[in-house]
């Protein structure tokens, strides 16, 4: 899937040490995630079970003049009878993000969902002081639905946690 300044695709060989040292760095993960340390083991299991069943669908961000992979895109709890599934994002090295590939990355993976997958429904779970992500998340489409407050104990703090999702029928809204 193409866009005009990202794709989405398939994990490489080569992606999966960067996928190590960013799952592994807190400043990486603290966006969307409790922080905790992987084991070389536990990502090659992960590595091994990629897209191996079908309520999940992860892709590869990439750069579109080259294969550098950037970041990554997944469809969680795709869910066949309430055609849903959760929509999660990371950008990894701080030189990509705010350029748009987020933005362009969700507008990809939500076109995926709704003319590929059949879904009705995409939503996320993002920390509501997030704010380049939900800007991310609005670029493509998506609209606040709610705050869940003190949803998640995140590096020694509460955090409140915004719902955001975009219906098939408001997908050309982006």
């Amino acid at each position: 899937m193409r866009g005009e300044i990202v794709r989405l695709g398939e994990f490489l060989p080569q992606d999966k040490q960067l996928l190590f040292r960013w799952i592994n760095d807190p400043d990486v993960v603290r966006f969307n995630s409790a922080y905790r340390p992987i084991s070389w083991t536990e990502h090659c299991a992960w590595w091994g079970a990629l897209n191996s069943t079908d309520i999940k669908r992860s892709f590869a961000i990439r750069a579109l003049d080259d294969d550098r992979i950037i970041g990554t895109a997944q469809l969680m709890d795709i869910h066949p009878v309430h055609r849903r599934a959760e929509v999660s994002i990371r950008i990894g090295e701080q030189s990509d993000r705010q350029r748009g590939a987020g933005s362009e990355a969700l507008r990809l993976l939500r076109r995926y969902a709704f003319d590929h997958l059949n879904l009705n429904r995409v939503f996320t779970h993002v920390w509501a002081d997030n704010l380049r992500a939900i800007r991310a998340y609005e670029n493509a489409g998506f609209h606040h639905e709610g705050v869940m407050a003190e949803h998640v104990f995140i590096a020694g703090e509460w955090k409140d946690v915004a719902i955001m999702a975009v219906l098939r029928q408001g997908s050309d809204r982006a």
